[in-house]
């Protein structure tokens, strides 16, 4: 009969590996939302971006749509490793140096977009444009710095007990959460800023009915509708 330590033990490691489980079932989720989108839209991009100049913007967009489908193959790959390959070098790069990188570059590059969309639609106020840069490049430095700083004390570790192996840390991070205060900063910022912009500009439009074109409104109204839900997801 097994001693209490050893119940213990075994019943840490089977929710270890259950929790194992619902990630990998996450991140192969993930992926196939990611390519069932890219299929979707591909022809959009085929005649929306294909042979146009490349510029900042094509570039951040490039990025920002199929960097995220090459972290999560990796991630899929790197949860079914075989045991043999699953040693503690391959899953301290994953989790403490590959997550890193992947959270850092997604967010910065997706950022970069929002400060783009706001020095566009703050084209005559120098202060509103510099400041929404600066935003931008201090929530890209306190994020780097708070996930450094919050995963630093973590050791992670593929032996598990009873001979099993599983890419796992052996130290709680409670100050993990605070990486994603200076997103949330930002994403609040930029959400203020294009409200209050296109709020007016709407205003303005709807004053001006019958003397410009329903283009424009309908323009405003995407933006409008856009960056509410860019900040609420």
């Amino acid at each position: 009969m097994a001693s209490p330590e050893e119940e213990a033990a075994l019943q840490a490691l089977v929710t270890g590996l259950q929790d194992g489980r619902i990630c990998n079932y996450v991140a192969i989720s993930g992926l196939t939302i990611l390519v069932w989108d890219y299929l979707c839209t591909v022809d959009q991009e085929r005649e929306c971006m294909w042979g146009k100049r490349l510029g900042l913007l094509q570039c951040l967009f490039y990025a920002n749509r199929y960097l995220p489908i090459a972290y999560q193959i990796v991630n899929v790959i790197c949860f079914n490793l075989p045991a043999r390959y699953l040693t503690d070098a391959v899953s301290t790069g994953w989790l403490e140096v590959f997550l890193q990188i992947q959270v850092i570059s997604q967010y910065s590059i997706a950022a970069a977009i929002v400060a783009y969309r706001i020095w566009a639609l703050y084209q005559t106020n120098r202060v509103v444009r510099i400041g929404i840069v600066c935003a931008w490049l201090a929530s890209t430095v306190g994020i780097t710095t708070l996930l450094i700083v919050s995963v630093v004390p973590d050791k992670v570790v593929a032996e598990l007990p009873f001979g099993l192996r599983g890419c796992h840390g052996v130290v709680a991070l409670p100050l993990l959460y605070t990486a994603a205060m200076p997103s949330l900063l930002f994403d609040s910022l930029a959400f203020v800023l294009a409200l209050w912009k296109l709020l007016k500009q709407q205003s303005f439009i709807s004053s001006m009915r019958g003397r410009t074109t329903n283009a424009n409104a309908l323009v405003y109204e995407v933006m409008l509708l856009d960056t509410t839900l860019y900040f609420v997801v």
